[in-house]
């Protein structure tokens, strides 16, 4: 099965319609593309190894890397959960996900500080947590 993926505009739309909706600085950083370039780039094998093989492995990667990485001066949790929850769409999933559980695990990624193998883990798990919130 192809995974539908995302690309950097798909990302900078994101990021605009969520400043529109809610308010915020629409500013870049002097390097937003090449971070949004990297986080995109791991949605793709390397070597014939994919690191994140299922569409949650992805979407959960994405909502952690665009949450932590500060590609935006304003929006970075938003543009996190709103390009995991559109990976998982264009997928053929429906989002059941309660607006209280989103931010409440959002703030639980921006306080979050894991590390190598830590991090492979909370990936794995945010997966799941995304897995029991979508349906096919």
């Amino acid at each position: 099965m192809d995974i539908g993926l995302l690309c950097v505009d798909d990302i900078l739309a994101i990021h605009r319609e969520a400043i529109e909706m809610f308010g915020g600085g629409s500013e870049y950083y002097q390097d937003t593309l090449p971070k949004i370039k990297s986080v995109i780039d791991q949605q793709y094998p390397h070597f014939d190894y994919d690191k994140y093989p299922t569409p949650f492995h992805k979407a959960a990667m994405l909502w952690y890397f665009f949450t932590k990485n500060h590609c935006f001066v304003d929006g970075n949790k938003r543009v996190g959960f709103y390009a995991a929850t559109v990976l998982l769409k264009i997928n053929g999933y429906s989002d059941q996900v309660k607006d209280d559980e989103a931010y409440e695990k959002a703030i639980e990624i921006t306080c979050s500080n894991f590390t190598g193998n830590d991090l492979d883990h909370y990936i794995n798990e945010l997966s799941i947590w995304l897995e029991k919130r979508f349906t096919h």
